[in-house]
């Protein structure tokens, strides 16, 4: 299972085949109940009244497979945790394929180069040594 450590999917969970480093999650408001969804698949697209919020992995956790009926259901998923991604691309990238590839390629030469992943670091170094 996917889950969602914070923001408004928070407490969150989905079943997905992929778990790539960037995640587009999308809410229907116009769902009776709570609806989210995530756009993992490389031909998923948002609806256009649904709502974007970018997530970043934050730990994997393996994988499992599930026996399901109808059997195009069954396979193998991906287990893993996301944070809400604390540098929000704007809306028309979110949604366009092309541009949204290239912000996860920008994000992930940034993040190379900071040492960062979406906020602070998780280890810092301190002056007296590692903690």
């Amino acid at each position: 299972m996917i889950r969602f450590l914070d923001g408004p999917a928070s407490d969150v969970a989905l079943a997905l085949r992929r778990a790539p480093h960037f995640l587009r999650v999308v809410f229907n408001p116009r769902a009776k109940a709570e609806s989210f969804d995530a756009l993992d698949q490389l031909d998923d697209v948002p609806k256009p009244h649904e709502r974007i919020t970018v997530y970043v992995k934050s730990a994997d956790r393996g994988r499992y497979h599930l026996k399901c009926s109808p059997r195009s259901a069954s396979g193998f998923y991906i287990s893993a945790d996301y944070r809400l991604y604390d540098r929000q691309p704007d809306d028309a990238t979110a949604r366009d394929t092309a541009a949204w590839q290239a912000w996860c390629l920008a994000q992930g030469t940034a993040d190379a180069k900071t040492g960062r992943v979406g906020g602070p670091r998780l280890h810092e170094p301190t002056a007296g040594g590692e903690k």
